[in-house]
């Protein structure tokens, strides 16, 4: 169960880093926070950030942890990679994924992959910052839908709900990131 949350923390931060725009939005992001469903540009989410991660555990206990994320450019800025590291707390890579996107008019699609596994998800996200996909991970088939919020200069937050049956269910808040720029 520590690997689908992880992969829940995963895909959520994939999907913040994936919005592209022709120019940046001068008031998504402010020094007090800003909650609007607006994404500052994609260049926001360029360079290292320090996560505090927050995933569902397998008996349903919520279960705090940190990470490490890159984020950059590949083919002449055609498509944006997100490398995620989940560490321990000696600070050793226990888990690792990468997200890999690449944006269209209204909307970017993403592909996040985890190494050595048949789990994976693919997202599609909005330019308001909502964003829903689709995978799989141990435990079966999965939906998930995310949002963005609390943008400043160097942090924001991320939260992820995920649904096993259809979206008949869902488990609020199955994954929430805080990101820290380092």
């Amino acid at each position: 169960m520590k690997r689908i949350a992880l992969i829940g923390s995963l895909v959520g931060f994939v999907l913040g880093i994936l919005v592209a725009r022709p120019h940046p939005l001068p008031n998504a992001i402010s020094s007090s926070g800003n909650d609007s469903l607006q994404l500052p540009h994609q260049h926001y989410f360029l360079g290292g950030w320090e996560v505090a991660t927050n995933d569902i555990q397998e008996d349903r206990t919520y279960k705090k942890g940190k990470a490490v994320v890159y984020n950059y450019y590949l083919l002449d800025s055609s498509f944006f990679v997100s490398e995620f590291r989940q560490l321990n707390d000696s600070g050793t890579v226990v888990y690792k994924g990468l997200s890999l996107s690449t944006s269209f008019k209204d909307s970017t699609l993403t592909y996040w992959l985890m190494p050595y596994s048949d789990t994976f998800s693919k997202l599609i996200m909005n330019k308001d910052g909502t964003a829903k996909g689709a995978g799989t991970d141990p435990y079966g088939t999965f939906i998930e839908r995310s949002y963005h919020r609390s943008f400043t200069p160097n942090s924001y937050q991320w939260i992820m709900d995920r649904s096993y049956d259809g979206g008949k269910h869902w488990i609020k808040g199955f994954s929430t990131l805080h990101y820290r720029r380092l």
